[in-house]
């Protein structure tokens, strides 16, 4: 049992969706639009090429690692610059990424455990990426979001899990966080004074010398029931109403 838990954090890429295919899709209307409206770029590159580009215009920002929004807008500018376009388009073609990367498929545990645990918790997102829960139509399932972008720093470091804290409420003790980054979600949360359940959907082997205080195959395993069959793999939270 981990208990003493107000608060329960999530992660959102990998944890409530898989990311891959939002941001293989969202890159391939993004090549399309291309294609269509600022033809000099795809003649000239593939769309492997462009991601390429924009991982090199990433890694020339590190000051804006926390910030995928503003590093993506950045890379269309120099990318529309390079091909003597205008840059201003960046804006346009970061809304149209960031509309398709806000079109997630939710696993099919996610919206039934959080319906469950809502009743008990306060249920945060703690995330790097730049998704929005409103956006993706989960909102009232959470009492704050927590994003990088607005943090001013990402995961695994302290101040963004405090700010979570902050905004809710609580004390770190008193939260556990749910994710399926060990560096990002479990060491994080662990330096945080925050405690931890590991999400492993893939059924991987843990490396690390540090430990998630529980481990879960799916959201559904937080929602402990006393009658569980003795094998169930579930994660009592000690719930209780608020």
């Amino acid at each position: 049992m981990i208990s003493g838990i107000e608060a329960v954090f999530f992660d959102l890429d990998d944890t409530l969706w898989e990311v891959g295919p939002v941001i293989e899709r969202a890159e391939q209307r993004i090549y399309e639009h291309l294609a269509a409206h600022f033809p000099r770029i795809t003649q000239a590159l593939d769309i492997t090429a462009v991601r390429n580009f924009r991982n090199e215009a990433y890694a020339a920002r590190p000051d804006l690692e926390h910030n995928l929004t503003a590093s993506r807008q950045l890379a269309f500018e120099k990318l529309l610059v390079d091909f003597d376009y205008d840059p201003a388009n960046a804006l346009a073609l970061t809304g149209i990424f960031l509309d398709y990367r806000n079109r997630v498929a939710l696993y099919p545990d996610v919206m039934p455990a959080l319906a469950g645990l809502r009743s008990m918790f306060k249920l945060v997102v703690v995330t790097n990426g730049n998704a929005d829960i409103a956006r993706v139509g989960i909102d009232e399932m959470f009492a704050a979001q927590v994003r990088a972008e607005e943090a001013g720093c990402k995961k695994p470091a302290r101040r963004i899990f405090q700010l979570a804290c902050d905004a809710v409420g609580v004390v770190p003790a008193s939260v556990v966080h749910v994710g399926d980054h060990p560096v990002d979600d479990v060491q994080g949360a662990i330096e945080a004074g925050i405690r931890s359940i590991w999400v492993n959907r893939r059924g991987q082997h843990w490396r690390e010398t540090y430990q998630p205080d529980a481990e879960v195959s799916d959201l559904t395993c937080l929602l402990y029931t006393s009658d569980a069959a003795d094998d169930t793999p579930c994660v009592d939270l000690g719930g209780r109403r608020i």
